[in-house]
């Protein structure tokens, strides 16, 4: 999966102060059809860096998403510059990585997922350091990924598939 990363066609943009972030994102999500992943590079003042990487998956849940759940962008902002920011930080007490016994988790290592609705939630990894890349997999609900209550492992493997594919 890996090769798969390093290997894809992607669009590079850098942020800098002149620059508004939602500018950058809308272009990175009209440009998505030019390669399998979109990229974004910001550089912090203290020499390290945050890539984010989204898949065709990840572009197809948000724009869907996007047109159903008013608010829903701003709150993605909100996330990405939370990570920008630090990484590692949880962006919420729902960001949390998925059991490693769990299809998702087996598909995807080091998977997670943070809420950014009550049922809505962006599926993501993070890699490295100096850049430390986001990879972006997908926004979906409980009830799509199977992690309702009560989960769905059927849904999981399935939905297990299609990120395996990003």
């Amino acid at each position: 999966m890996q090769d798969d990363f390093a290997t894809a066609t992607s669009i590079l943009v850098l942020l800098n102060s002149s620059m508004k972030f939602t500018d950058i994102f809308e272009s990175l999500i009209l440009q998505a059809h030019q390669g399998p992943w979109t990229e974004t590079l910001t550089e912090a003042t203290v020499s390290t860096s945050i890539k984010f990487q989204a898949c065709d998956l990840f572009n197809r849940t948000f724009a869907e998403k996007t047109k159903n759940y008013p608010g829903l962008s701003d709150k993605f902002k909100e996330f990405t510059q939370a990570k920008t920011a630090n990484p590692g930080q949880q962006f919420g007490s729902s960001d949390t990585p998925f059991i490693n016994a769990g299809p998702l988790a087996r598909a995807v290592p080091k998977l997670r997922h943070a809420h950014l609705t009550r049922d809505l939630s962006v599926f993501y990894t993070i890699e490295g350091k100096n850049p430390t890349v986001v990879q972006l997999y997908g926004i979906f609900s409980h009830q799509e990924s199977g992690t309702g209550t009560p989960g769905n492992i059927n849904k999981q493997k399935n939905l297990a598939k299609q990120l395996t594919r990003c």
